[in-house]
């Protein structure tokens, strides 16, 4: 079992490259993620 997408790629052997994303593209996993969405 893997942690996150990323863990299982790299355990497949695959490359992962991160591509830096404006802070605008939120992620919206916990609550305080909801609220800073709702300011916006």
């Amino acid at each position: 079992m893997g942690t996150d997408d990323v863990a299982l790629l790299e355990r497949l052997g695959l490359a992962v490259k991160l591509i830096p994303s404006p802070s605008s593209n939120l992620k919206l996993t916990t609550p305080e993620d909801w609220q800073r969405a709702r300011s916006h």
